[in-house]
């Protein structure tokens, strides 16, 4: 519960030193917040936590923002991220490693797995 009900949220590294349950949990409080119509502001080094939680990335380096975008296409763009000396989530760097060509990277660990699952058993299309 938020005292005042702000419309605007700040949170400055949420993320850290919690544990991966509270993290959870956090990100659980955030998207119900979102739904209320709360205006949140995330400063963040946690890249998986970002793909999360995100609809819009800004990424500062060195003081300036050098891009700002839709979430999945700032975090799917490894060349940026690596400009910014941040890493991608690891959802990209997996499907990358694995050669995977797709138009919309994974973002999240979640849809890194269903994209797996489809690949293991994908969805026969009778041709008749």
């Amino acid at each position: 519960m938020l005292v005042y009900d702000p419309k605007l949220l700040i949170l400055d590294e949420p993320t850290s030193n919690l544990p991966p349950r509270e993290i959870s949990n956090l990100t659980e409080i955030l998207e119900d917040e979102r739904k209320r119509g709360k205006a949140i502001l995330v400063t963040s080094h946690d890249i998986e936590f970002v793909a999360e939680v995100a609809d819009r990335v800004y990424v500062l380096y060195n003081g300036r923002i050098i891009a700002n975008g839709k979430c999945r296409e700032i975090l799917s763009s490894e060349k940026l991220l690596k400009a910014a000396d941040l890493k991608p989530p690891y959802s990209v760097e997996i499907s990358t490693k694995l050669d995977l060509d797709l138009s919309k990277p994974p973002i999240t660990v979640d849809e890194l797995i269903e994209i797996l699952k489809y690949l293991r058993n994908p969805v026969k299309v009778n041709a008749t």
